[in-house]
């Protein structure tokens, strides 16, 4: 990357905060979405147990890991407590620390 397209993100980020939090938090809550509906609705990209993960011990929390491990619907409930505990929660409050200073 050259300097000149570094300092501008660099800027970017420095000028809009806000934008970039509203962003993060955005991809957070449609994962958990998705990790929802996956599960009722038993995606393969998203809970086929996955044999290639097995060396990786930075994978471990994958849905496709645990449904590797433990079956299948055992991963599908992990994807759905997952989903619904911890990312649309996550995004939630980073998207109400976004729209926090407007409300003062």
């Amino acid at each position: 990357m050259k300097k000149e397209e570094q300092d501008f993100i660099e800027k970017w980020i420095d000028n809009n905060p806000n934008l970039l939090f509203a962003g993060i938090s955005l991809i957070l809550i449609t994962y958990g979405i998705l990790m929802i509906i996956g599960a009722f609705r038993d995606w393969d990209w998203l809970y086929k147990p996955d044999p290639q993960w097995t060396g990786n011990p930075a994978r471990k929390g994958y849905p496709r890991k645990v449904s590797y491990n433990y079956g299948r619907r055992i991963g599908r409930i992990y994807g759905f407590f997952c989903g619904l505990c911890f990312f649309i929660p996550l995004g939630l409050f980073l998207g109400y620390l976004v729209y926090l200073p407007r409300l003062k």
